[in-house]
């Protein structure tokens, strides 16, 4: 009995529970198809629409303005910016699924999803390396993937010949296990992020235009210090996508 109740298990796991397994936002199991959401919640998808920050590509309330308070905060500035979604309750379940539900192949998705967008952006085809925001090698062993990095294979794979580089780049790790962003206020994510990266080879980064790839923007503060990372080692131009960005406000 227990033999056949194993295989029965693997049958179902196999033709039924694929591996977008079930909807991240309503829990919804999802016995076939590719996508990752059921219908319905796939109908209330919040596309990041309307005007948008020059700098960070996050929604902007003012459309008066050209960039978003954080930005025009920042000592660094990001050349351009891309964000998939308006950061609220679907998105929000997609990446703590992502993040906490071990569901790797969401991020590929999403991924993928964002990549079609990138498509038409007419910055990508300046982009010479793709590089995903780094988690600690501790947090890495807890959660046995970086989301960052399934978002940014997506990407890869979503954009084909669209993009000059052929794989992602791992050149940037994170020296500090700072502890979550999560409630934190501005000041304090700063501080959290300082001196937190640093670079494998910084020479491989030199005079090179880089696509940062990160879930989501709230402050944008392990963006922001990531970049400054990669200027320091005279990195070009830097662009930053995310699966979802906090609206100004």
């Amino acid at each position: 009995m227990k033999f056949i109740s194993h295989i029965l298990s693997e049958l179902l796991s196999e033709f039924l529970f694929l591996r977008n397994g079930s909807c991240p936002v309503c829990g919804k199991v999802l016995f076939a198809g590719n996508d990752f959401l059921c219908p319905e919640c796939a109908g209330r998808k919040p596309f990041n629409s309307g005007p948008v920050c020059d700098s960070c590509g996050r929604a902007l309330t003012d459309a008066e303005k050209r960039t978003c308070q954080h930005c025009r905060q920042a000592k660094i500035k990001f050349d351009s910016g891309f964000c998939l979604f308006h950061y609220q309750a679907e998105s929000k379940a997609m990446i703590t699924a992502l993040k906490f539900k071990n569901r790797p192949a969401l991020g590929t998705y999403l991924g993928e999803e964002m990549a079609k967008e990138l498509k038409a952006l007419p910055w990508i085809s300046q982009v010479d390396l793709i590089i995903p925001i780094p988690i600690h090698p501790e947090r890495r062993k807890e959660r046995g993937y970086n989301q960052s990095e399934k978002i940014a294979d997506g990407i890869l794979s979503g954009l084909g010949q669209k993009c000059s580089f052929s794989s992602v780049n791992k050149n940037l790790y994170r020296s500090h296990n700072n502890p979550h962003q999560i409630g934190q206020s501005l000041k304090k994510r700063q501080e959290n992020m300082l001196g937190v990266f640093d670079l494998h080879d910084p020479a491989a980064v030199f005079d090179m235009n880089i696509l940062l790839v990160d879930d989501v923007m709230t402050t944008g503060a392990t963006l922001f210090e990531a970049a400054a990372t990669l200027k320091e080692a005279g990195a070009g131009k830097i662009f930053v996508a995310v699966v979802a960005g906090l609206d100004d406000h």
